[in-house]
Parts: C-alpha cells; sequence; structure tokens
C-alpha cells in the first residue's frame, strides 16, 4: 500500500504567540490531531538545531524511545550489510 507524502499543510496549523507569563495557546485542531487534552503533561525539548521546542506527551515518550530504538537497529544492519556487499571499500 502506497502512502501519499504528507506535505508541509499536513503539519502547520497556524501561528501561535508567546504571552507576557511565556504561556502559548495550541490551536484545536493541533490539539486533536496529537491527541492532547487538558491536563495532560507535556516534556518540552529543544528543537536539535535551534529551531525552536518540541512538545512531546509524557505517556507518549516510550513509543518514540523505541522507535527510535528500532531505527538504529535497523541503520546498524543496513551498514553491516553495504560492508559485507562491497568490503573492499572498508577502510
Amino acid at each position: 500500500m502506497m502512502t501519499e507524502t504528507p506535505s508541509f499543510e499536513d503539519f502547520f496549523f497556524g501561528a501561535v504567540r508567546i504571552g507576557e507569563r511565556g504561556q502559548v495557546s495550541l490551536p484545536a485542531e493541533a490539539r486533536k490531531r496529537a491527541g492532547m487534552e487538558p491536563g495532560d503533561r507535556l516534556l518540552a525539548f529543544l528543537h536539535p538545531w535551534g529551531a525552536g521546542i518540541l512538545l512531546m506527551k509524557v505517556d507518549q515518550v516510550h513509543v518514540w524511545y523505541e522507535t527510535a530504538r528500532q531505527m538504529v537497529k535497523i541503520m546498524d544492519n543496513l551498514d553491516l550489510q553495504m560492508v559485507e556487499m562491497h568490503p573492499e571499500e572498508e577502510s
């Protein structure tokens, strides 16, 4: 099953403003699609390139972590396969 590549618009929910007390209101559609409800706890991470702040529901961190772990295993496996296929290129 082939799925269409998501576009920028699929992830953009509009602009928000930081209030004087550092608070922001997340757009309703963004909260709905992320499954966020009043009272949910979020973790705030600095974007890897300093481009902003990423928010993640606390109860979803384990899902993200396990997915990242699996991706690292897959990438390591692909690296090993490439070395096995082309041992002469190994330095």
